[in-house]
């Protein structure tokens, strides 16, 4: 794999970390915040209706309604005398909310029963449980979840390639680079000698070593002109001797009887 490829690839999956850590976290936050802001409405709606429950009023059915239904979304509710339920209404729910909370005497709790957020409270001899539904909540930020996961791997694609685009062209100098040391016997200079980044370091390292190699080798290419010179005179007289001896008669060699 190309350093390109794996600076990308790095950096895809660094982007695509740290973005889905930071959408976790605000998803975590944004249930945080709607949970404690459903918490306060239930809890405002229960108190609510116990003041309407304890004033006996004879319109408590419309009231209670009217107390249970915010922005277009209505809450259930029970009301609760001693032991007998006096009233129950609003949106569909189970026939007892949080039964648990019946058996106690706290003063009031919020739990979560099955889907249903219940806000419970007592005082006197009245009980009052308000419940919403969390499901339209849960699906809401199930949505958000698939949404921003589709766009932090967008997010993360797009940046894979603009860092692949940068990356390619910060490489460019260092793929002439490469080429050009391919062809060291070439004239050419070296190319990203200015640069002043680590490519520019490199290619003045490469410079220098190449100058150095140029200046050995013409010291080599001298001391060996040299040597030929001083030992052509010597060699040629040495060669002049052999031949002139070579050339000399010489008397036949008496072979000794066998």
């Amino acid at each position: 794999m190309t350093l390109r490829a794996r600076l990308t690839l790095l950096t895809v999956t660094v982007v695509l970390l740290s973005l889905m850590s930071f959408a976790e976290l605000a998803g975590w936050l944004l249930w945080k915040a709607e949970l404690g802001s459903l918490t306060r409405q239930l809890n405002a709606q229960s108190q609510a209706l116990l003041a309407v429950a304890q004033s006996r009023s004879p319109t408590l059915d419309a009231t209670a309604a009217d107390i249970l239904e915010e922005k277009g979304t209505a809450a259930s509710g029970r009301i609760y005398q001693g032991q007998t339920l006096r009233w129950s209404g609003g949106a569909d729910g189970p026939p007892v909310l949080d039964a648990a909370f019946l058996q106690t005497s706290e003063p009031r709790a919020v739990e979560r029963v099955g889907d249903i957020l219940v806000a419970s409270r007592r005082q006197g001899e009245y009980v009052i449980q308000v419940g919403r539904n969390l499901e339209p909540l849960e699906h809401l930020l199930r949505r958000y979840a698939l949404l921003s996961g589709l766009s932090l791997l967008a997010l993360s694609l797009l940046a894979g390639w603009v860092v692949a685009k940068q990356v390619r062209r910060t490489l460019r100098p260092l793929e002439s680079l490469v080429g050009r040391v391919q062809q060291l016997d070439s004239p050419d200079p070296i190319p990203a000698l200015e640069q002043p980044d680590e490519v520019g370091a490199l290619a003045r390292a490469l410079q220098s070593s190449l100058d150095a190699l140029r200046a050995e080798r013409e010291r080599e290419t001298l001391f060996l002109a040299s040597a030929s010179h001083e030992l052509r005179t010597p060699v040629t007289a040495m060669l002049a001797d052999v031949q002139h001896t070579l050339s000399r008669p010489r008397p036949p060699m008496n072979c000794a009887p066998p």
